[in-house]
């Protein structure tokens, strides 16, 4: 019988039982890293936290299987992450394909000043086969890994850069803020503001470089004042578009970084007593289902999350079924953006 006083053993606790070091018991008990561990090792490990019972009943099956049909959907912890229209639309395509499986999904709120970010922690704690991880630029962890190679079961969406070397399934940013832009201007806008995301984001960073590049193919004046970084904020965003339409009278024109300071936009807008889009045209980006419903409606440029969702299940588990043996290339691919028209613009 189990010696219940044990069953809250910590991965230190059982290094130290053992005279193993933390990272090896780590890599024991995660299904993706165990053949790493040498073999009379791997045993007593095995041996030790199944008579103090330490792993779960759903991890202790996958010491024997190596597996436990668990997916990690790894995230930034805001308490008001689950109010965002991009996670909400992409963790509905990730449900949705694993629906139609036998996996489980674990979401993983990381706060990255206080929680560790370290990968096989995170995979020996859950229990998971495989892990798919958004605004992966906050984890330090991930971008030393990403030297020699991230884990070949860790898809990451979006922030791609020419050479990255891991499993990513992205949208390109500079495209979509091109297209945002030249759709401004050929709805008549001359005097284009822009909204900008975090800063460190290739993603951001790609909008910018569009929305500069279709100021110069029309041979519109660029004014560096009328781009503000907003963080991706919401109320940042509204102050912004406040304090912009104050100083520069004749924006007729507004492409934000995201849909969600778009809706800010449009708001500020409201309440300034400019009227959208007869005054002020306002086009977002990500395309979420929130902007529909707006009054009025908003146009953005849209990449279908939902789609993206369903498709980093579908790719990581195809990954998870091949072959320990088979030649590994990383998956590496571009999804195409289109103008959602709706009353904004």
């Amino acid at each position: 019988m189990a010696n219940k006083n044990m069953k809250k053993l910590k991965l230190e606790d059982i290094a130290k039982k053992l005279n193993l070091s933390k990272a090896t018991i780590s890599r024991a008990v995660n299904p993706q890293t165990r053949d790493l561990i040498k073999k009379d090792t791997l045993i007593k490990i095995d041996k030790f936290i199944k008579k103090y019972n330490y792993v779960p009943n759903r991890s202790a099956q996958m010491l024997s299987t190596q597996k436990s049909n668990t997916i990690g959907l790894l995230i930034q912890f805001d308490p008001d992450v689950f109010l965002s229209g991009y996670m909400i639309d992409l963790l509905a395509g990730v449900v949705d394909e694993l629906r139609k499986t036998n996996y489980d999904l674990k979401i993983i709120p990381i706060d990255v000043a206080k929680d560790s970010c370290d990968m096989d922690n995170i995979f020996a704690s859950n229990a998971l086969d495989g892990m798919v991880v958004l605004n992966w630029r906050v984890y330090k962890d991930i971008a030393e890994r990403l030297k020699t190679g991230l884990d070949k079961n860790i898809i990451l969406i979006n922030d791609y850069y020419k050479g990255i070397k891991a499993n990513i399934l992205y949208f390109d940013g500079q495209d979509s803020g091109y297209k945002a832009t030249e759709y401004l201007i050929n709805k008549g806008c001359r005097k284009i503001a822009h909204l900008k995301g975090s800063l460190g984001s290739y993603d951001v960073e790609g909008r910018l470089k569009g929305y500069n590049k279709a100021l110069d193919v029309y041979k519109l004046k660029k004014d560096k004042n009328l781009v503000v970084t907003a963080h991706f904020d919401e109320k940042q965003a509204y102050q912004h578009v406040k304090t912009l339409l104050s100083k520069y009278k004749k924006i007729d024109g507004i492409f934000c970084s995201n849909d969600g300071m778009a809706i800010s936009a449009i708001k500020a807008l409201k309440d300034l007593g400019i009227k959208c889009p007869d005054q002020v045209k306002v086009i977002g980006c990500d395309g979420i289902k929130l902007g529909e419903h707006l009054t009025p409606s908003l146009t953005t440029v849209s990449g279908n999350l939902q789609k993206i969702g369903r498709l980093a299940v579908e790719k990581l588990l195809g990954i998870l079924k091949e072959s320990k043996n088979k030649k590994f290339n990383y998956i590496k691919e571009k999804y195409d953006t289109s103008i959602i028209e709706r009353e904004s613009v």
